[in-house]
């Protein structure tokens, strides 16, 4: 829960929090699937008590030295996010309006000026959501985003071979990521390895023995799981999202269609580092809070301005990059 500081933030928070996008961010809500969401008290992200859920405690006699935890594979400690934010001018006649509502407090007035505050907040919060989502577009399908680079290899070469079973092929992949990393494998494919599995569960020439075969068992598309297919592979029950439309910051679509990603889940999350701010006595201090909400001046005479805005340090983070694995598919 954010940290508020008085009674105008907490009404303009709340607004922000009450907001419900229009269009889904698939990317952003991978990284918050497993509930790994953390606001930091500090201007940086510890990603060691971000993910401090991943250790066993030791097993011994009474008296026996209890175990000390480590990082667990976390490589990066510390990390400062970027700046997201935005901000939205009350218009001259708004101005005017909330002036007079003050002089008159009129009911009516008041309500009016609830309801401009809460389009603007709303449109900050929209932007504030779209900018995390291509944060996590990029950084869920390239480890990379502006200069923050979490490491993750290069994406290995996979030829799957039509003439030959692909539920054998997608397995082996799957079950070396879980027996090197200890940690079940979730799969996203793009286009290509979707159609090429989808073709051959639908071939009538798959022949194959029932413990090789594909089948599709399920389509779904919801919020939680995304869009994709629930495919028997062989004895396997297998999900397989399809990989979400993605954009660069340019607004140019990135091409999934040959990609395959295997992930553990537990490795995502959405880190908030802590906003700098100034207490009525000017002393800094740092809000632990996703948004900093709040209103806004400009005291030259000559064009007075007066706005909301919302600022925060969002990033969402792969902890570990052994855990994310990624392949450029090859269909023949």
């Amino acid at each position: 829960m954010a940290v508020i500081k008085n009674a105008k933030q907490v009404e303009l928070y709340d607004l922000y929090k009450g907001y419900t996008p229009k269009k889904r961010m698939r990317y952003t809500a991978l990284f918050k699937a497993m509930g790994n969401e953390y606001m930091s008290n500090r201007s940086t992200l510890s990603l060691k008590d971000m993910f401090d859920n991943w250790e066993y405690a030791g097993i011994g006699k009474a008296g026996d030295m209890l175990k000390v935890l480590s990082n667990n594979g976390v490589n990066v400690l510390e990390i400062t996010p970027p700046q997201v934010g935005s901000q939205v001018s009350f218009s001259p006649e708004e101005l005017e309006m909330i002036n007079s509502s003050q002089a008159q407090e009129a009911y009516g007035y008041i309500n009016l000026i609830k309801e401009i505050e809460a389009k603007k907040v709303k449109k900050i919060a929209s932007s504030v959501v779209n900018t995390t989502e291509l944060m996590a577009q990029s950084i869920f399908l390239t480890g990379v985003y502006g200069d923050f680079d979490f490491g993750i290899p290069a994406a290995t070469a996979l030829t799957l071979k039509n003439a030959d079973d692909l539920a054998t092929q997608i397995i082996d992949q799957i079950e070396k990521f879980e027996v090197e990393n200890g940690y079940q494998g979730r799969v996203f494919m793009g286009s290509k390895g979707i159609n090429a599995l989808m073709n051959q569960a639908r071939s009538t020439s798959n022949s194959k023995a029932n413990n090789t075969s594909i089948t599709l068992a399920d389509k779904f598309n919801d919020a939680e799981r995304g869009s994709g297919f629930t495919f028997m592979l062989g004895a396997y029950n297998v999900e397989i999202e399809k990989l979400p439309l993605a954009r660069k910051e340019d607004g140019t679509f990135i091409d999934t269609s040959e990609m395959m990603i295997i992930t553990a889940m537990e490795n995502l999350g959405v880190g908030y580092a802590g906003v700098k701010v100034s207490n009525p006595n000017n002393i800094p201090d740092i809000l632990k809070t996703d948004l900093y909400v709040d209103l806004g001046t400009v005291t030259d005479k000559r064009n007075p301005d007066v706005f909301i805005f919302g600022k925060g340090f969002p990033l969402p983070v792969i902890a570990n990059e052994k855990l994310h694995r990624r392949f450029t598919l090859t269909i023949s």
